[in-house]
C-alpha cells in the first residue's frame, strides 16, 4: 500500500470531469485516477492487482492504470494514509465520490453545486508553488 500510495504522489493524477449539460445530454460529473508509467508496466500491475481498474497505452507509448468513481474512491482510500503530495485532493475526491447519487437519480441542484465546487478545488490543489 505504501508503494502503490508512493507512486501515486509521484506519477499519478486525481481529477474529477465535469462534462457540462447540452441537449442532447444530461452532463454528469466523474471522479477518475490515473497513474503513468513510461517503460515499465509491471508498477501498473500492481494497481489493478489491488483494485481492479484498467491498464492501457497511450499513443505516445506512455503505460497507465486507470480506474473511475467507486474503484477510484476506495483505491484513495486505503491509500490515504501514506499520500503525502496529493492528500488533499485524495480527501475531497473521497468526500466527492460519498455524495454520488445511484445511477439514474437525478442530482439535486445542491449536489449539483458541491460537484462543481469539488471539481474547482480539486483542480485547484494541482497547483504547485514554484520554489527558487
Amino acid at each position: 500500500m505504501i508503494y502503490a500510495a508512493s507512486f501515486l504522489d509521484a506519477e499519478g493524477c486525481i481529477v474529477v470531469y465535469h462534462r457540462q449539460e447540452t441537449l442532447e445530454n444530461k452532463g454528469y460529473f466523474k471522479l477518475q485516477v490515473r497513474v503513468t508509467q513510461k517503460y515499465h508496466i509491471e508498477p501498473l500491475e500492481v494497481f489493478r492487482d489491488l483494485w481492479g481498474g484498467s491498464i492501457g497505452r497511450f499513443g505516445s507509448g506512455m503505460f497507465y492504470w486507470h480506474a473511475a468513481n467507486r474503484i477510484a474512491a476506495l483505491s484513495l482510500e486505503e491509500m490515504f494514509p501514506f499520500l503525502k503530495v496529493k492528500r488533499e485532493q485524495a480527501e475531497e475526491a473521497i468526500i466527492f465520490q460519498k455524495r454520488r447519487n445511484k445511477p439514474g437519480v437525478r442530482q439535486s441542484p445542491d449536489q449539483k453545486q458541491m460537484d462543481l465546487e469539488s471539481t474547482s478545488k480539486i483542480k485547484a490543489l494541482k497547483k504547485v508553488p514554484i520554489i527558487s
